[in-house]
């Protein structure tokens, strides 16, 4: 009997114990998730301009560096969102014109935003064709992952890269013309070396690229940016011997560029040769290039000719340095060489490339050229001077590779030419004829 009282008293003892935990949250997940999009939703559609910093995630190397993350730099996108449509607009167009599509919002992880319909601002990085089968890196659906005092916070679903898109409250035009403005003051530009903390801090600036590298104790800190309305802004900000720069404005007289509180000023290096849209010559012929050059222009033509028999590089050895329709620019300086048909026939095939020439850190004297890409300018897409360099990727792989690399290069003035010497080996040079 005991041992029946004994078992009762324990039985009710566990049923008096046990409990049933009210829910933490009044509303499911899926629930909560909706209720926020719907915030969103209302948030980002007031009939506001909405700033996308966009960077596109290239992971390439330049010149000499290793590898890096958003190596295309950033660039400004414009957005007003309502009712299921999109408005865009970009400094990377031709003009201010805004491009209206579709897009929707979804739930996936989380909150998205997703432009599925093709939009010439929103999927100009995305866009494949000869010259970028693989695109150029963009994202076209954004997760929402935060919102802080007007400023969302975005993460692309193809890239994982970091987004912010702030409410805009001044004027769009006056915004990209300014841009603008600031990213051809930005052309053709060196900067000189700087002492932070008591230390020289080498810098190279790569304008059409959107990178800035401060070297130091030997490493280089290398960092994307986006042109403002004020000068750069880096991806991240950098921390330079102990200092941290998160952006440089360009200083009144645009000579140079400065940290908002004026704590540090670099100075502008400008190119010795003026680039512009008439067109300068490098002929690829005995007498008018080193011997290295020469070997390089016939070893392209030998592969191109391995190729393609039908083609014939000696036919036409000029090579012209230009302004030329660029990929996020329509005037940008770059390579154009005709590829011509060998003897038997007549015609040929235009090439176009982007490559700066950009001045040189403390030698006003210098030139760098540094190779971009091949011009997808929709300009250059169909026609009879269309871009058809895809076919004769030689030109880059070869010559104009050992071009690049060979310099920097001492500029002298001889009145009809320029002579480029390579700094790091005299007996590589060629002239620049001035037409």
């Amino acid at each position: 009997m005991k041992r029946y009282i004994t078992l009762l008293l324990i039985v009710s003892l566990i049923v008096s114990c046990s409990y049933k935990e009210d829910d933490a949250f009044d509303k499911k997940p899926a629930e909560r998730t909706t209720e926020t999009l719907e915030h969103y939703k209302k948030t980002l559609e007031d009939g506001s301009y909405w700033l996308l910093t966009y960077y596109p995630e290239v992971y390439r190397s330049l010149g000499k560096l290793p590898r890096a993350h958003h190596s295309i730099g950033g660039y400004n996108i414009f957005l007003k969102l309502k009712d299921g449509k999109v408005s865009a607009s970009s400094e990377m167009m031709k003009d201010n014109s805004e491009y209206t599509t579709y897009f929707t919002y979804q739930i996936t992880e989380g909150p998205t935003l997703s432009f599925d319909t093709y939009n010439d601002v929103i999927h100009h990085f995305r866009r494949t064709s000869g010259q970028f089968p693989n695109a150029r890196g963009g994202d076209i659906e954004f997760g929402i992952t935060k919102e802080e005092k007007e400023v969302f916070t975005l993460l692309g679903r193809t890239s994982n890269t970091t987004f912010t898109l702030t409410k805009f409250t001044g004027d769009r035009t006056e915004y990209l013309n300014k841009v603008r403005e600031n990213a051809n003051t930005l052309k053709g530009k060196g900067l000189n070396s700087i002492q932070v903390n008591g230390k020289t801090i080498s810098l190279l600036l790569f304008p059409s690229y959107r990178q800035l590298v401060f070297s130091y104790d030997d490493q280089n800190i290398q960092q994307a940016f986006i042109v403002t309305d004020k000068g750069i802004k880096f991806y991240e900000p950098v921390n330079v011997n102990g200092t941290k720069i998160e952006e440089l404005y360009i200083n009144e007289a645009k000579t140079g560029l400065i940290t908002p509180d004026n704590a540090i000023s670099i100075t502008f290096v400008s190119c010795p040769i003026e680039i512009n849209g008439t067109a300068k010559s490098i002929w690829f012929n005995q007498g008018y290039v080193s011997n290295v050059f020469l070997t390089s222009f016939n070893t392209t033509n030998a592969w191109i000719q391995w190729g393609y028999s039908w083609y014939d590089l000696a036919r036409n050895t000029e090579l012209l340095v230009s302004t030329i329709k660029g990929n996020d620019d329509q005037s940008v300086v770059g390579f154009t060489k005709f590829v011509s048909y060998s003897s038997a026939y007549e015609g040929g095939s235009w090439t176009y490339y982007e490559a700066d020439f950009v001045g040189v850190g403390d030698h006003p004297d210098q030139v760098r050229i540094i190779l971009k890409d091949p011009s997808d300018n929709e300009s250059l897409r169909t026609g009879e001077y269309r871009n058809q360099i895809q076919f004769f990727s030689q030109l880059v792989t070869i010559l104009y590779r050992r071009i690049a690399n060979s310099g920097p290069y001492t500029v002298e003035d001889e009145g009809i030419r320029y002579k480029l010497t390579s700094v790091a080996n005299s007996e590589n040079w060629f002239y620049l004829y001035k037409n």
